[in-house]
């Protein structure tokens, strides 16, 4: 098709185009001789249009070229503007332009720009001009005058509100007022006075107040008021410091009902603790091993149902799209390629580190190349069948970790049970230290809580409220739970070798020891962790990991275990024995942390946090991870 060149002198816009989806240009405008290159409109159809991303309506290509565009969708048509990048921001017309050149288009040659596009030449030249110029006029002509503040809406508002207040209507005009010893004083009059600006309102205001202000240093009070010497009222006396009210203790009610104060004696009544708890104690003790999580979609639909649907159009999972682009009898490398990167994606999009993704990806086309696919459902089965399998070798522990088990070894050895808790900041280290605590007390195991996070402000006292508040739970005689502290900026493997030491001579069955929160490239913290772990030696060393967490669990397992081993000079230092998974309830069902964390270290995770309840701590479940991640 006959494409249509123009070229003027102004180097601003490069050129204006209109094509179709087809590809083919129906008219083209040329402003600048040297912008003979199409590579940036090519540039918006590739990544782009073809992409559905026609929302957009700027587009910046590689050519350092701006490209702002209208899409008619009715006809199939762009209209595309296009210019230097220096240049925007200054094109304050290409907006309307565009606008204006579509509705012209498109009026002009209506249905015809779908219909013999070979014998139809499009002549726009004039319209285009006589568009251009009058829009460039119209923003010539027009100045952007900042509003005063009177000509606001906001302003008639709030004037008219006051009116309404104060019951009566401004006076158009000044007035003057004169006093007994006719002295000339101006009104009182704020409102804005007819043909007066804002600035002129405020700077009359301001001399009124100078002028009364002034007047008044200068007359006597009688004069002022009218009224004799005798008469003037007298001046309030200054407030003893007894009159002075003092700030009242604020109270809070507790289900809109009873108040409780916790200022007085601060800290509340056990039964006030025991109230705020109610729905811990219902639930009583938790007696035996921890439950497993149970996974809770919104859809109703198993695993098994949701791979065995045949009618891929209805399937809503990532699955029906994978298996749709496989074909044959016998599953390829190469057919397999383009289904891995699908798989891939999507268990990124649940959290699980890249690195790793890949990895397993790996393992699950390695089982399948060269499988037998003789129908759609049997190579479903396959799938679902190497995926499990390659997740469950993850998931699965090195080793069993039976607590309840190792305590009641430990205790028959004369010696408590150490578990030393570490993690970065802010992922609830001692927040799940109390929820294992008071599962341990539920199963009659005596618990002895070392404080030896000595560096955050706060840290010993939340753990005396966590020790308060699971003895109340317990209601024995005797506690279950004892705080060992020694305040703050101690060196907390000594705190912790005189807890083990205390929790020992005591009969403590549990020895807890809380550090404190660091990052995994603070070498000073890294050093104190790994003296705190070799000194002490303590039965299982727990790092505490948010679910919410990607890539970053694999940097950070990764660089604390490398700490703990570079960091220590024993032969066979003490690294990671397993991992609690904290806030697992706020996920839903991205829990590819879990896949991350274990892959990573190679340790299991034997607790996971689901909310802000002592009772809120599970066991992680296998099957529970596959049925999110499938999903």
């Amino acid at each position: 098709h006959t494409t249509h060149t123009h070229t003027q002198t102004a180097a601003m816009l490069d050129f204006f185009i209109i094509f179709n989806r087809g590809g083919i240009v129906l008219w083209r405008f040329q402003e600048t001789p040297d912008a003979t290159d199409g590579s940036a409109v090519s540039e918006l159809v590739a990544d782009v249009l073809l992409e559905g991303r026609g929302k957009e309506t700027t587009f910046l290509s590689k050519t350092n070229q701006v490209v702002k565009y209208r899409l008619d969708n009715e006809r199939s048509l762009v209209f595309a503007a296009v210019y230097q990048k220096s240049f925007d921001g200054k094109l304050a017309y290409v907006d309307p332009l565009l606008l204006a050149a579509q509705r012209k288009f498109t009026g002009k040659f209506g249905d015809d720009v779908n219909d013999a596009l070979a014998q139809t030449p499009f002549e726009f030249d004039q319209e285009f001009r006589r568009l251009r110029t009058a829009i460039e006029n119209d923003l010539k002509t027009k100045k952007t005058v900042m509003r005063d503040f009177s000509e606001t809406k906001k302003f008639q508002t709030t004037l008219q509100h006051n009116e309404e207040l104060q019951g009566r209507r401004p006076v158009s005009k000044p007035t003057v007022a004169v006093e007994e010893d006719g002295d000339d004083v101006e009104d009182d009059d704020e409102g804005l006075h007819e043909g007066e600006t804002q600035a002129e309102r405020t700077a009359r205001i301001l001399k009124s107040k100078g002028n009364r202000k002034a007047r008044g240093k200068s007359k006597s009070p009688s004069k002022s008021t009218g009224k004799s010497p005798g008469k003037s009222p007298a001046a309030k006396p200054a407030l003893s410091p007894k009159d002075k009210k003092s700030k009242e203790n604020r109270q809070w009610t507790v289900g809109g009902q009873a108040k409780v104060d916790y200022s007085q004696g601060g800290q509340a009544t056990d039964e006030q603790l025991l109230a705020d708890m109610a729905s811990i104690r219902e639930m009583g003790a938790m007696k035996g091993d921890i439950s497993e999580m149970v996974y809770e979609s919104d859809e109703e639909e198993d695993l098994d149902e949701l791979l065995a649907t045949k009618d891929t159009k209805a399937q809503s999972g990532w699955f029906s799209s994978v298996f749709s682009n496989l074909a044959g009898n016998t599953i390829t490398e190469e057919a397999l390629e383009p289904v891995l990167e699908k798989m891939r994606l999507h268990l990124v999009s649940k959290n699980v580190a890249s690195e790793i993704a890949a990895k397993l990806c790996d393992s699950v086309g390695q089982t399948l190349v060269g499988k037998s696919k003789s129908t759609f459902k049997g190579l479903q089965s396959i799938v679902k069948e190497s995926l499990e399998a390659q997740l469950t070798r993850i998931l699965s522990p090195n080793r069993r970790v039976d607590v309840l088990r190792d305590v009641m070894t430990a205790n028959e050895s004369g010696r408590p049970f150490t578990v030393v808790f570490c993690g970065v900041n802010g992922v609830g280290k001692s927040t799940n230290l109390a929820k294992i605590c008071y599962w341990l007390n539920g199963n009659d195991k005596r618990v002895l809580i070392a404080a030896c996070d000595t560096f955050r402000a706060g840290a010993v006292e939340q753990l005396r409220t966590h020790v308060r508040k699971l003895n109340v739970l317990h209601g024995g005689e005797s506690p279950m739970v004892k705080l060992f502290e020694q305040g703050y900026g101690k060196d907390d493997a000594t705190i912790a070798q005189a807890a083990i030491r205390m929790g020992q001579q005591e009969g403590h069955n549990v020895v807890l020891v809380d550090t404190a929160g660091r990052m995994q490239d603070n070498e000073p913290l890294m050093r104190s962790l790994a003296k705190l772990i070799k000194i002490n030696n303590p039965d299982l060393v727990l790092f505490v990991g948010e679910a919410l967490v990607g890539n970053e669990a694999v940097d950070q397992l990764a660089k604390f275990n490398k700490a703990l081993a570079d960091y220590s000079d024993a032969s066979n230092p003490r690294l990671i024995d397993g991992i609690v998974l904290s806030k697992f309830d706020t996920i839903d069902d991205k829990v590819g942390a879990a896949i991350s964390m274990t892959y990573t270290s190679g340790q299991p995770i034997l607790f996971v946090g689901t909310g802000q309840d002592y009772t809120d701590v599970r066991k992680l479940n296998v099957k529970t991870v596959v049925q999110a991640l499938m999903r």
